[in-house]
């Protein structure tokens, strides 16, 4: 028993290096960090650190965070995953990954799977209220200057004699 907790600790400072890495180097390492998380796992669900009682508790904690944090109103997500497909295709991976994690075991790829799908839910969420503040701003008849309107050269001359002064 006491071999498998030294084992788990060593495993998870190499999953902790492994996780720090940049994702590009993540990728390249893909297969032996999968390994590394079905390894901690087949241990923590040995030891019964893993159940899925906690897991469903862990999850339940997640959703309430989101719910509470994050301004969902008026939002498609259909509509939007159309419109932001690199957003969508994010979301259903984080998803799969909470889902596969969650049937096979394993306390701490859980838990890293969960912090990823959050993270996925507050980048749709920022996409989609600041495109929901440019609307506004829009719908208020301001109009968003782009480097190609033809305006939009003058407005930065207008603002840099302004800040001048």
């Amino acid at each position: 028993m006491n071999n498998k907790i030294k084992q788990l600790e060593y495993l998870k400072s190499r999953l902790k290096k492994a996780y720090s890495l940049p994702l590009s180097e993540q990728q390249k390492w893909k297969k032996q960090i999968e390994e590394l998380e079905n390894e901690i796992s087949q241990i923590e669900n040995e030891l019964g650190i893993y159940t899925q009682d906690k897991a469903l508790k862990l999850l339940m904690q997640a959703i309430q965070k989101l719910s509470a944090s994050l301004a969902w109103e008026g939002i498609n997500f259909n509509e939007f995953f159309t419109k932001y497909p690199e957003l969508g295709k994010k979301q259903k991976e984080a998803e799969t990954k909470v889902e596969k994690v969650f049937k096979t075991g394993g306390l701490t790829v859980f838990e890293k799977a969960l912090k990823d799908y959050i993270d996925v839910y507050i980048e749709i969420n920022s996409v989609f209220n600041s495109k929901k503040e440019a609307e506004t701003y829009e719908q208020l008849g301001f109009h968003l200057l782009t480097p190609d309107d033809p305006e939009y050269a003058e407005a930065v001359e207008v603002f840099k004699n302004w800040n001048a002064n």
